[in-house]
């Protein structure tokens, strides 16, 4: 987690939103829940606010989305 933590100083482009998505999960696996949903509505805001990901990548931010969504109990919807 130090390791991803870091990585909010210093990413300004759409990958920052790998970082934020397994930071959710890391918080709900440790237990805090509403830190966890931080991270998981950032990742969202930020991956809808920086659209540049290259095609290759669109998918598998899509399935990082789906697990730390499934794993927050929020399902598969944007909201």
């Amino acid at each position: 987690m130090e390791t991803l933590e870091a990585n909010l100083k210093d990413q300004v482009d759409w990958a920052l939103t790998y970082d934020l998505y397994f930071l959710a999960m890391c918080q709900k696996k440790l237990g805090d829940g509403a830190r966890a949903r931080q991270y998981f509505d950032l990742a969202q805001r930020w991956s809808e606010s920086h659209t540049e990901a290259p095609a290759e990548y669109e998918a598998e931010l899509a399935e990082f989305r789906r697990e730390a969504g499934e794993l927050l109990g929020i399902g598969d919807k944007k909201d």
